[in-house]
């Protein structure tokens, strides 16, 4: 018997803007709420496709199963399915086949459909992801990964990221979550990645007294276990992604002047990144650190032959910068419970020009942290893309 997730959504035309949404394939609300005329409806799914032509979305604009969407456009862009006067998803799956799909619908606003400096990737294999206008939004939609016992933590679904290609001057900035209806490109609220960096010194009252633009030239490997999330770029860049996963519970660094990242929506393990240094100069490192903790401590330290820099989060924190001068050996970040709730750490550390005043000799004592900045968390409402059941 027909299964309807939705008999018609409910469909709105007035002045005021409806949000994205995720719609998960194992449990499609009914009805939908919120659909906007012009939108656009994409899959995100490595779900059997014999199973995915059993689900079939109607809008005025035609009908369509599921599987013909899931493939890409010849520029590598996801397909889509543009929303013309109202929406309708039903299945043909038994209950048992639709609870075990792991895939989800994204739907974005019409606006964001119309920028041609939106677009939206569903990542499977390696493939080139680029932006070709200024000022861009990229979507990034990741699909469920093979199970891997071995692996203890790695996360339901993450993207693996490399070769960055980008100018110096320009701005690249990832962000957890999908853009809201509102989204800019100076939002720092959802942001746990930046290059460049900027480093600001404050004075007693917290004003800014100066600062220095830290591009990084060479990145590390990204691995971003989330189910989507979204990077906005000034200028036109480039990198490649594909859904992977590497244990890195132990990581060394691939350059002495780097940036890389760790993210956790799900369990973690203790993670150590040690650090390729140059004694022969001053260096200076530093985080940039998001955390919703659950009942839990994450600790960040850095560790310079048993001395150490050390920041703790215990409650809700937000777009946290932090730098200081060492050597450190070894970063470690570890929490004191196995599911300690989402966090994001941004690392880098770099030698040459930032020297602290009148210091022209490598450190070999721990100076104390010059800066620890933070967004309150109540300046934004987090939505988990994490859900132990995938409800």
């Amino acid at each position: 018997m027909l299964q309807l997730f939705s008999f018609l959504a409910i469909f709105y035309i007035s002045l005021s803007n409806c949000d994205p949404q995720i719609l998960r394939l194992k449990s499609i609300p009914s009805p939908i709420p919120n659909v906007e005329e012009g939108a656009k409806l994409y899959l995100a799914s490595n779900d059997d496709n014999g199973l995915l032509k059993n689900i079939q979305v109607q809008t005025a604009g035609g009908s369509f199963t599921l599987d013909q969407i899931n493939v890409n456009t010849a520029n590598g862009n996801a397909k889509s399915i543009v929303i013309d006067g109202g929406l309708v998803i039903s299945t043909s799956n038994s209950n048992a086949d639709t609870s075990g799909l792991t895939g989800f619908l994204y739907l974005t606003t019409k606006k964001q459909a119309d920028d041609p400096a939106f677009s939206v990737y569903v990542i499977k294999q390696a493939q080139t992801v680029s932006t070709t206008q200024p000022n861009s939004t990229v979507v990034i939609l990741n699909t469920e990964l093979d199970n891997d016992a071995l692996v203890f933590d790695q996360p339901f679904k993450s993207s693996y990221v490399t070769n960055i290609n980008q100018s110096p001057g320009s701005n690249l900035f990832f962000h957890w979550g999908f853009p809201s209806f509102n989204w800019n490109q100076t939002q720092i609220t959802n942001q746990f990645f930046e290059n460049p960096r900027i480093l600001e010194m404050f004075d007693p009252d917290l004003k800014t007294i100066n600062y220095t633009r830290l591009f990084f030239d060479h990145i590390e490997p990204l691995q971003i276990g989330l189910d989507y999330w979204y990077f906005t770029a000034s200028e036109p860049m480039s990198m490649t992604m594909e859904s992977k996963y590497v244990s890195d519970l132990v990581y060394t660094t691939t350059s002495v002047n780097t940036t890389g990242l760790v993210v956790n929506d799900f369990l973690f393990q203790e993670h150590v990144v040690k650090f390729q240094l140059d004694l022969t100069r001053v260096r200076t490192i530093g985080t940039l650190v998001s955390a919703i903790p659950i009942a839990s401590q994450i600790n960040v330290i850095f560790n310079q032959g048993g001395g150490i820099s050390a920041q703790s989060y215990a409650t809700n924190t937000i777009h946290a910068q932090s730098f200081t001068y060492m050597q450190p050996e070894t970063l470690t970040i570890n929490a004191t419970s196995l599911l300690p709730g989402f966090f994001t750490c941004q690392y880098f550390g770099v030698t040459g020009d930032l020297l602290p005043p009148g210091t022209s000799t490598p450190s070999t004592t721990v100076a104390p942290t010059t800066s620890v900045v933070t967004t309150p968390v109540s300046s934004y409402n987090y939505k988990r893309s994490f859900l132990y059941s995938y409800n």
